[in-house]
């Protein structure tokens, strides 16, 4: 849990929910501004991780193989840019920084 609670805050953008059924915004761009994918460091850790590191990519592709997911980060990271979205992929000791400065600020009153 510890390793995928931080992909939904680490630089997340957070919306009210919709008077609708849909988001105003779309899908895709949702799960880009909310979900982030994350590299284990030392790199060669991410094969301990069974592609919990690609978060953002998991939630695009749920039904992919993970196996799969390194290829599919490196076409979103293009596709992405292409089409003015931020594909962010961030170190793991960022992750937990920016996690526990979203938890400090969820514990302010």
């Amino acid at each position: 849990v510890f390793l995928l609670l931080g992909t939904h805050w680490a630089q997340a953008e957070f919306y009210p929910a919709p008077a609708g059924d849909s988001m105003p915004h779309g899908w895709y761009r949702h799960n880009f501004a909310t979900a982030c994918d994350w590299q284990p460091e030392p790199r060669w850790l991410e094969h301990l991780t069974g592609g919990l590191n690609y978060h953002l990519t998991h939630h695009l592709f749920p039904g992919w193989n993970h196996r799969h997911y390194p290829a599919l980060a490196a076409a979103l990271a293009e596709v992405a840019h292409r089409h003015g979205m931020a594909y962010r992929c961030i170190g793991y000791r960022e992750l937990l920084a920016q996690q526990q400065r979203f938890l400090r600020r969820m514990g302010q009153p």
